[in-house]
């Protein structure tokens, strides 16, 4: 009988796809196996595309280890595909020149990118403080722990 290895595939995050098909989910198992792909345990509905899954939950591969015998055993594979929470604009800030002024990003990322950086100490954290002479738009891409990218904007207006 032959030596079958299924490693679940590692979340991502939507719009990207899993490939059930990878080698990377057979990954040590022997050659020569041959897989089919399923909805569900039973083995009723096929997987109309497995090499695009594009929401989360539990798909089947039914693997024949000796083709010979019709010898075959059913693995699971739980897929998880995330979503990043929406975008938002927040409220319109104002501040008078060169006068620091807290901004603040929503608090679920682990990593915080202001775009433009100018008039900013510091681009890359949740809170970074500003001081310019002009009027900014801030693009805030804030990363979360499945690497989802969720993009809010703020504008900061400085007074004359």
């Amino acid at each position: 009988e032959a030596n079958v290895t299924i490693t679940d595939p590692n979340p991502v995050c939507y719009p990207a796809v899993i490939d059930l098909t990878s080698g990377n989910i057979t990954k040590g198992s022997d050659t020569g196996i041959n897989i089919t792909y399923w909805k569900d345990s039973l083995l009723t509905k096929t997987l109309s595309n497995p090499s695009r899954i594009d929401s989360s939950g539990i798909f089947y591969l039914k693997i024949f280890t000796n083709a010979r015998c019709q010898i075959y055993k059913v693995y699971k594979v739980n897929v998880v595909i995330n979503k990043a929470a929406d975008g938002i604009r927040y409220a319109t800030m104002e501040t008078e020149k060169y006068k620091s002024l807290q901004l603040s990003a929503r608090n679920f990322g682990t990593v915080y990118t202001w775009y433009p950086s100018t008039g900013l100490n510091n681009s890359g954290i949740r809170e970074p403080l500003f001081s310019y002479d002009r009027d900014v738009n801030y693009t805030i891409n804030i990363q979360d722990a499945n690497g989802c990218i969720t993009t809010d904007s703020l504008l900061v207006k400085v007074k004359d």
